[in-house]
């Protein structure tokens, strides 16, 4: 959980992802986690505080086995089907989150990315860990930047939004960050997922589509990434692909993915002509 917003730096949000099983799949990028928002004023006075919620249908969960050879402690199961439709967290445990979130922001005195777990034995809350916010906290505060497609085209693909900015490269579909070789700084990663082997691969990416994943999969794939240069390449995850369409597609250098207007929806298009460009605008 963060103790402010992702996607727009709102300083009075505190942003919380779950999904049953073990939080690794999560960071990991292997699940598409429920999301929580909870506003800190309404913390603070007593009041309901959950802004929205949204429920993603998680197919899968991680879980520990009984195998003690090492690489085989844990792994993927079904979700019980019913059980996919109901949020991993109740609105008590979103609360009781969100204020936790709220003390160890007062305490570090800055915003804070924090990971937490559920025991499954005792049904306790638990901090992991609690590190610095790099991303939106350290975005300037005078200034906004905003991306649009100067031209029009054929809407390839459609996804969820991660990110205001607009990115375009030649498409490099990867099924495993061992082909990090065949992938230059600019191109537009592909890939199923992402985990923390990507980093040096998505640090370089101009954007990055994937079928799975959450909302801060791009920005904290890792607990290194905290400590690295704020991420700032657009993303989708996960697309609708076309219909017949179960890979990736082919599109043509110079595709852009655009993630602008804060829309929750991110399109990819084919375009006819034009470059992408930025507006501005500061204060």
């Amino acid at each position: 959980m963060f103790t402010m917003d992702t996607e727009s730096g709102f300083p009075d949000g505190v942003f919380i992802t779950s999904s049953y099983g073990l939080g690794e799949a999560v960071v990991q990028g292997a699940v598409d986690p429920d999301e929580f928002y909870v506003y800190k004023p309404a913390l603070v006075a007593g009041r309901p505080a959950i802004l929205k919620h949204g429920v993603d249908g998680e197919a899968t969960k991680m879980i520990f086995t009984d195998d003690p050879a090492v690489g085989r402690t844990t792994e993927f199961v079904e979700v019980d089907p019913a059980q996919r439709v109901v949020f991993s967290l109740t609105d008590d445990e979103v609360q009781q989150l969100g204020a936790i979130a709220v003390t160890i922001e007062e305490h570090y005195g800055r915003p804070m990315d924090i990971e937490w777990g559920k025991d499954g034995q005792d049904g306790e809350m638990y901090i992991l860990q609690a590190r610095p916010e790099t991303v939106q906290s350290r975005r300037s505060v005078t200034s906004m930047e905003r991306y649009r497609i100067t031209a029009k085209g054929d809407v390839i693909v459609e996804g969820r939004a991660i990110g205001h900015r607009v990115g375009a490269g030649q498409v490099r579909v990867l099924t495993s960050p061992d082909q990090m070789r065949e992938f230059t700084a600019g191109d537009v990663l592909v890939a199923d997922m992402t985990d923390p082997d990507w980093e040096p691969i998505m640090k370089r990416a101009a954007a990055i589509v994937t079928n799975r994943g959450g909302r801060t999969c791009p920005r904290r794939s890792s607990p290194a990434s905290s400590a690295s240069p704020p991420s700032s390449e657009p993303a989708l995850r996960p697309p609708t692909w076309p219909t017949g369409v179960r890979s990736p597609c082919p599109v043509r250098r110079g595709t852009p993915a655009s993630c602008t207007r804060g829309s929750p929806t991110s399109r990819w298009r084919r375009p006819t002509s034009g470059r992408c460009r930025p507006s501005r605008s500061g204060s």
